[in-house]
């Protein structure tokens, strides 16, 4: 099977998938190195960015269909007729990328590698292929420390982050939502206070 150039691109780089539910199935969720190139970022989230190989687009997506209708009686099959059998639709292609956003500690406060790295995915985000994409920035923490100060510390960093691309590069707020998953989703379950379970994620919602 022929990769596509984002698969052969992120393997190169170096670059892990996570673990997804089975609700994510279709998901294709990558984190990124500690220094990903704006190809690899592009790459990562589905967007075609100038300069950069071209992406494989995966198919459009189609109208979904329910195994179980509820409507007007007429419109049911007449008894001893069986209805047709539906198929279930294509689930589209996801793309979601996690990202090592460093913040000073137990702050919101972007460092300057962080700046950086959000420098080229606000380039991405502002490529012509991006249109009127929209993101979501979701934070994640560590498993150290209270819940609660755990899940407000996850939303005012994804937060800051969103505050970032709209100022600096000029994005457009409704284009970008924000959300925190305090520890939660912990990507490395088994070492709680592992770095990479400090992260921030983000997440191609399509136009």
């Amino acid at each position: 099977m022929r990769k596509t150039y984002a698969a052969m691109l992120l393997c190169a780089a170096g670059v892990a998938f996570a673990g997804l539910g089975a609700s994510h199935a279709a998901a294709q969720a990558v984190m990124m190195g500690k220094n990903p190139t704006e190809c690899e970022i592009s790459a990562a989230l589905g967007v075609q960015a100038p300069g950069c190989p071209m992406l494989a687009k995966p198919g459009a997506k189609k109208p979904g269909t329910r195994g179980l209708a509820i409507g007007n009686i007429d419109q049911m099959p007449s008894s001893g007729q069986s209805a047709a059998p539906q198929a279930a639709p294509a689930a589209a292609t996801e793309y979601r990328a996690a990202f090592q956003i460093n913040f000073k500690f137990a702050s919101d406060q972007l460092t300057e590698d962080a700046k950086q790295i959000l420098d080229r995915i606000g380039a991405v985000m502002k490529a012509p292929d991006a249109g009127v994409v929209r993101f979501k920035i979701v934070g994640h923490t560590d498993g150290v420390g209270a819940m609660d100060s755990n899940q407000r510390l996850s939303e005012k960093r994804a937060a800051a982050v969103r505050e970032y691309l709209v100022s600096n590069h000029g994005i457009a707020s409704s284009r970008l939502t924000s959300a925190g998953m305090g520890a939660r989703q912990l990507l490395n379950a088994g070492d709680p206070r592992a770095a990479e379970n400090r992260r921030v994620e983000v997440i191609n919602l399509g136009g």
